[in-house]
C-alpha cells in the first residue's frame, strides 16, 4: 500500500514538474517577445537617433511638420468657414548662390530640395551656374559617375549614368537665363552708378529714416585708405575732397565717364561681374588726387586717363583667365605701340584681345579713345592687383 502511495505522489510530481517547466517556457517566451516589443518601440522613436541624424533626416521632419501644420490651419478655416482671404498655400523656397558652398554641402542641398519636391506644399527655384552643380555631383559621386570603360558590367556609354541624369531626376524645369547683351549691360551700369551717386549724396540720408548702407563702396573705400595708411604703392591719394554741401568729388562720376564705362562693361557677361567692374573703378576713382583729376577725367577733344582704366579692368573682370597674358603683353610693348596693335598681338585663348581691339575701334568711331599704349602700361600693374589671375604680375 506505501509502496503504491509512494508511486502515485512521484508520478504527480514528474506531471507536476512537467507543468511547471512548461509555464516557465511560456513565461520565457512571453518576456522575450516583451523585450522585443518594448527593444522595437523604443528604437522606432524619432528622438533615439536625433543625435545621429544629418541634414537630410532633420529637413524631412521639419518639412512633414510644417506641412502638417499648413494642412491644420487649412482645415481649422475651412471648419470654422473664416473669410480671411490671405493664407499660405504654398511655400515657394527660393536658392541662390550655391555655387560658393564645398561639393558635400551642393550634394546635401540637392538631396533635401528633392525631398521638398515630394510634398505637394513646396515649389523650389534654384539660380545657380550648373556647372558647378555638375562638378559637385560628379565629385560627390565619383564612384557611381565612371566612364563605360571603368564600370563593371556596362560595355557602353548609354548605360552609364551621368551627373546631367541626376540632376534632371531633381530638376523638373530647368530654365536656362540668356547671356546678357551690351544693351542690357549699359542699362545695368547706368542703373548701378544712379543708385550708388544717390547714396553718396549729401541728402541721403535726410531723405531717410536712418543711415544709408553702401556696404560694397565703403569697403572698398575703408579697404583704399588702409592700403595708404600702411604706406603700400598706390596712385594718388584717398583723402577725398568733399563737394559743395557733402559728398565725394571721386564717387560723382562726369558723364563722359558713365557713358564710357557702360560701352566698355559690354566685356562682362554676368550681373555680379558687371558689379564688379563699377565697384573696382569707383574704388579706382577716389584715388585720384585733386590735382590729378581733370587730367584723369578728361575733356570731349583730349581723351582722359579714365578711359585706359575702365577698358583695363574690363579686360580684368570680363576675360579673367586672358587678363594675365594681355595685361604682360601691355607690359612688354613698345611705348608708341597703338593699343589696339598690341591687343591683336597677345596669344590670349578665344580671341580675347581680338574682342577688346574690335571694341575699341567701334567706340573710336563715334568717341575718341585713347591709343598710347604708354598710358596703358601705367596703370597695368597698379590695376593688376585686383585680380587673383593677375596676382603674380605684382612686384
Amino acid at each position: 500500500m506505501a509502496g503504491r502511495l509512494r508511486n502515485l505522489l512521484e508520478e504527480r510530481r514528474r506531471t507536476g514538474q512537467e507543468e511547471i517547466n512548461a509555464h516557465y517556457g511560456e513565461l520565457a517566451e512571453m518576456d522575450a517577445v516583451k523585450q522585443l516589443e518594448d527593444f522595437i518601440k523604443q528604437r522606432s522613436s524619432p528622438e533615439t537617433y536625433q543625435s545621429y541624424r544629418g541634414l537630410i533626416g532633420q529637413v524631412h521632419t521639419d518639412l512633414r511638420e510644417l506641412e502638417q501644420k499648413l494642412q491644420n490651419a487649412h482645415a481649422q478655416r475651412m471648419h470654422t468657414r473664416s473669410g480671411q482671404s490671405h493664407h499660405p498655400e504654398r511655400v515657394i523656397l527660393y536658392i541662390d548662390d550655391l555655387d560658393r558652398c564645398p561639393p558635400p554641402r551642393v550634394v546635401e542641398v540637392l538631396a533635401a530640395v528633392h525631398l521638398m519636391l515630394a510634398l505637394p506644399l513646396f515649389v523650389v527655384v534654384v539660380a545657380v551656374d550648373p556647372r558647378w552643380l555638375l562638378r559637385s555631383v560628379e565629385h560627390h559621386y565619383r564612384e557611381l559617375f565612371m566612364n563605360s570603360m571603368g564600370t563593371p558590367g556596362f560595355t557602353d556609354a548609354e548605360n552609364v549614368a551621368t551627373p546631367l541624369d541626376y540632376l534632371d531626376k531633381i530638376f523638373q524645369i530647368p530654365f536656362v537665363v540668356p547671356p546678357t547683351t551690351p544693351e542690357k549691360t549699359a542699362r545695368l551700369i547706368n542703373s548701378l552708378l544712379e543708385a550708388l551717386e544717390t547714396a553718396d549724396s549729401p541728402d541721403a540720408e535726410d531723405e531717410s529714416d536712418g543711415p544709408t548702407a553702401r556696404p560694397d563702396t565703403d569697403a572698398a573705400v575703408d579697404s583704399a585708405r588702409e592700403t595708404t595708411e600702411r604706406g603700400d604703392e598706390a596712385p594718388g591719394t584717398y583723402e577725398a575732397p568733399e563737394a559743395p554741401g557733402g559728398g565725394s568729388v571721386q564717387l560723382q562720376l562726369e558723364e563722359a565717364e558713365r557713358d564710357f564705362l557702360a560701352r566698355v562693361g559690354s566685356l562682362t557677361t554676368t550681373p555680379r561681374a558687371t558689379k564688379k567692374l563699377v565697384n573696382l573703378y569707383r574704388l579706382v576713382r577716389i584715388s585720384v588726387s585733386p590735382e590729378d583729376l581733370p587730367a584723369f577725367v578728361g575733356t570731349r577733344e583730349t581723351p582722359g586717363e579714365h578711359q585706359v582704366v575702365q577698358i583695363l579692368l574690363a579686360v580684368l573682370v570680363g576675360t579673367p583667365r586672358q587678363s594675365k597674358t594681355i595685361f604682360q603683353a601691355v607690359q612688354e610693348a613698345s611705348p608708341n605701340t597703338k593699343i589696339t596693335d598690341v591687343l591683336r598681338g597677345t596669344s590670349a585663348g578665344s580671341g580675347a584681345g581680338e574682342r577688346v581691339a574690335a571694341l575699341i575701334d567701334e567706340i573710336n568711331e563715334s568717341t575718341p579713345v585713347t591709343m598710347d599704349s604708354s598710358l596703358y602700361q601705367k596703370w597695368c600693374l597698379r590695376l593688376a592687383r585686383f585680380s587673383f589671375y593677375t596676382r603674380h604680375l605684382i612686384r
